[in-house]
């Protein structure tokens, strides 16, 4: 799944990977770790020949990023006392191991003092380890210099720490970069065994930077610091022998020091990359749990899952900054908020609503709120799973002005639904994927903005693309199938393509209608899914590649109360379609979870039934727009019998959007 992201202002994109380390995309699109780390090792510097180079000396590396941006110094070289020479030799100058370095910097002071440095050597040379010097000491002074203390003893130099590596959230605020919320690790398990000083992997990828953390694991009474880490053999030496019992596939948890849950952590002003590590916060411990920063206004907002802190500063952080508290409402992770000209909407395990700033938010998902009740509270089929909410993430699309949450709803571990919020038209509707969307971004694309939608193996999607799911033009969509097995659907009249490859497969009419399945492989003539059929098609069923799926169900609506005769009638109107395509509708009385079956067979104004079936076919091809059905009227007043109306309508798009303007129920209130 998708890594957690943001962007400093010089345009560089920060990743927390959950694994490593904060990353970088660099200017060749490869991934390293946030910052530049400074040189590993000290230089050695010694003199020779005749001059007037006299006094004693010591040298610092740094490197240069091709922003300017300074890395901190190595450590510094061993002093050298020099007599009269002419020529200063600099050997085991540290090599860069981050690409993103372009220059290399040797720094020597001059005689007499140690608090100020010079830059010696300048180079783009990144391999060679040796380099010389003829400079003397007023050639140097005539430079900038880089003094190691401020007039009140302050440091000056390697103030340029890289990020912490166990936060996993990083936010600009007021020309500072903000870090917060600790990464936790959970792939794969672990083979534990008691009184074993040893814990071994099974599917991790652990790296070294884990050592130093804390491995928690389920049924242990403690956790075990880690002592080193051997990311061949995939084991953890830890401190302490290991006191809980021995599973050769117990669930864990790698998590920073615990005295890190609360802290975040904050850059240089105007020095995305720089991060000493005395500029850190400590968040007041409310039993609660950060999982993200929200700059808005000139407010930081601290998230956590059941409340929000607001957070404010003039100057430094540290020393005028005030954390009040905001709201007793919360954010399941930071991918969740989105920000709508002055307002917030955000999602917490109590339901979505809007933060404006103040003390009060307003609850907006009243409508769809059954999805956040515990599953015991109803008969509502889905409930929203919880347990994957890492992966839940939001975006907004200005065009549509439409906020989308993906989240993952019973049955899935991952964000395969998205709630769906129009802000002009306050409505609510659920979009179901065929495949999970890991992650979601607002770009642009031909001047126009647009949401991009991650999927598996590294799939990139554009959202609201026409009206078919990934499936590209001029190649066959539709058709009857001549013959079908568990994992293939066969029509020898077709022209398929390997592009074709990840999108749906619906049948939408015939034989195992409703069903869907991804396209595994392709050939001319055949279609290999990625899973079977529960009802294998035959020669009545008509599938359609790449459709979308779409549902509407109204409210429940009450008969009038009457013993006589009452028209009773089903109406749809609708924008025709050029290329095939149909509408079902069901109809539900009396909260009943069962459509009512259809008592006859046959055509009338559009619309088809079959006897002993629930669905009337309607056909959106008329060009007239317009189906009606007449409905049963008769009801008696003081009889037992229907009293409530329910419809649902539901189809697959075929290569042109659906577009329904207005049904009308007659005979109801």
């Amino acid at each position: 799944m998708p890594d957690s992201y943001a962007q400093s202002p010089d345009g560089t994109l920060f990743i927390a990977n959950g694994v490593n380390e904060p990353l970088v995309w660099d200017s060749l699109g490869a991934v390293e770790p946030a910052g530049m780390l400074a040189p590993s090792s000290a230089l050695t510097l010694a003199g020779s020949g005749t001059g007037t180079i006299t006094g004693a000396y010591l040298a610092y590396t740094r490197y240069l990023d091709s922003h300017g941006n300074v890395s901190n110094f190595s450590d510094v070289s061993t002093t050298v006392t020099l007599t009269a020479v002419g020529l200063i030799t600099y050997s085991s100058v540290p090599v860069p191991v981050q690409t993103k370095v372009t220059r290399r910097q040797i720094l020597r002071n001059t005689a007499g003092q140690t608090a100020v440095f010079y830059v010696d050597v300048d180079t783009t040379d990144l391999t060679t380890t040796s380099f010389t010097s003829t400079r003397l000491d007023s050639e140097l002074a005539s430079q900038e210099a880089q003094s190691l203390f401020d007039t009140e003893g302050g440091l000056l130099a390697n103030t340029h720490n890289p990020p912490p590596s166990t936060k996993s959230v990083l936010a600009h605020h007021l020309d500072r970069m903000f870090l917060a919320c600790e990464i936790e690790y959970r792939e794969g398990s672990v083979s534990t065994t008691l009184g074993s000083l040893t814990v071994s992997g099974v599917g991790t990828q652990w790296p070294s930077t884990f050592e130093g953390r804390f491995l928690w694991v389920d049924g242990a009474p403690e956790s075990y610091e880690i002592d080193s880490v051997n990311e061949v053999t995939q084991t953890l030496t830890l401190l302490s022998a290991y006191a809980g019992p021995t599973n050769p596939y117990a669930r864990y948890a790698i998590r920073p020091a615990p005295g890190e849950r609360r802290l975040i952590y904050y850059s240089n002003a105007g020095e995305p990359q720089s991060w000493p590590p005395t500029q850190v916060l400590s968040l007041q411990d409310d039993g609660d749990e950060l999982t993200g920063l929200m700059p808005k206004g000139s407010f930081l907002y601290m998230l956590e899952r059941r409340h929000i802190y607001r957070f404010t500063f003039q100057s430094d952080p540290g020393e005028d900054g005030y954390v009040f508290l905001s709201a007793s409402r919360g954010c399941v992770n930071n991918r969740c908020w989105v920000v709508v000209d002055e307002d917030a909407y955000m999602l917490d395990e109590a339901g979505i609503y809007k933060f404006s700033g103040g003390q009060d938010a307003e609850s907006v998902s009243a409508p769809i709120q059954d999805l956040f009740e515990p599953e015991t509270s109803s008969s509502h089929p889905y409930r929203i799973n919880w347990t994957s909410r890492s992966y839940f993430h939001a975006n907004y699309h200005p065009g549509q002005e439409v906020i989308r949450w993906f989240v993952a709803l019973s049955g899935s571990g991952f964000p395969r639904h998205a709630l769906c919020l129009d802000l002009t038209q306050s409505r609510w509707w659920i979009e179901e994927y065929q495949i999970p969307i890991a992650s979601s971004v607002q770009g642009r694309l031909g001047g126009q903005p647009r949401v991009f939608l991650g999927g598996p193996a590294g799939q990139v999607l554009l959202h609201g693309e026409g009206s078919l799911d990934g499936a590209a033009l001029g190649h066959t969509l539709r058709g009857t199938a001549t013959s079908a097995t568990l994992l293939t659907l066969s029509d020898t009249l077709a022209s398929f393509h390997s592009t074709q490859v990840g999108c749906p497969l619906w049948i939408v009419s015939g034989r195992g209608a409703g069903q869907a399945r991804i396209i595994a492989s392709v050939t001319a003539t055949k279609l290999t899914l990625a899973r079977p059929w529960l009802i294998l098609p035959d020669t009545t069923s008509v599938y359609q590649v790449g459709g979308i799926s779409w549902r509407f169900r109204t409210r429940w609506f009450r008969y009038r109360d009457d013993d006589k005769e009452q028209a009773r009638r089903l109406e749809l109107t609708f924008e025709p379609c050029v290329q095939p395509s149909q509408v079902e509708a069901k109809l539900y009385q009396d909260r009943d979870d069962v459509a009512v079956l259809q008592g006859s067979t046959g055509e009338l104004n559009g619309w088809t039934s079959v006897q002993g079936a629930p669905e009337l076919v309607g056909d959106l091809t008329r060009v007239i727009g317009y189906l009606q059905r007449r409905l049963d009227g008769f009801k008696d007043l003081y009889a037992d019998g229907p009293r409530f109306l329910q419809v649902e309508l539901s189809g697959v798009a075929n290569q042109e959007p659906v577009r329904l303007y207005e049904l009308v129920i007659d005979g109801v209130k």
